[in-house]
């Protein structure tokens, strides 16, 4: 799939920006996720500005998931809300987002518009798709992690 079709200029600016987009020789995109863990639990670090981009918020994922708004992110946690967001990545990009980057491309005016089309336009997704394209990492440094030190997820919804 075409970079084009599945992701607007300030977004792909965004990911690579927090290197959450990774790019390869042959110009293919990968994304690029953290995983936290502590004694019971993990969680999925994901950017806040890639879920609002997927029209999805926080309040679509449980109360376990915790958010640090001073760094964008939201975390994600394992159990329930990580298999939620592979879904949204599966699906994505509906018609709607293709129409809604192809009005951005041709709304707009200048020489810089049409350069950013250019050099996005050299990228494809890996292995077609954002959810085969997904790279995690496991962050560990032998201590345990402070997710549950951040904001709880108030507005989610239960689990159980």
């Amino acid at each position: 799939m075409k970079l084009t079709h599945g992701l607007d200029p300030l977004i792909f600016a965004c990911l690579v920006e927090g290197q959450h987009l990774l790019i390869n020789d042959d110009n293919e995109l990968s994304l690029s996720f953290r995983m936290y863990h502590d004694k019971r639990h993990s969680w999925l670090e994901v950017p806040l500005v890639l879920l609002a981009y997927l029209r999805h918020g926080p309040d679509k994922f449980s109360k376990y998931s915790y958010i640090d708004i001073k760094k964008g992110m939201i975390y994600l946690e394992e159990d329930v809300d990580v298999s939620v967001f592979y879904e949204l990545l599966k699906s994505h990009p509906t018609h709607n987002t293709t129409d809604r980057i192809s009005r951005i491309y041709s709304e707009a005016e200048g020489e810089f518009v049409q350069e950013v089309y250019q050099e996005l336009s050299q990228y494809t997704i890996a292995e077609g798709n954002f959810l085969e394209s997904i790279h995690v990492s496991l962050k560990d440094h032998g201590e345990q992690s402070a997710i549950r030190d951040l904001t709880p997820n108030s507005k989610g919804a239960s689990i159980h």
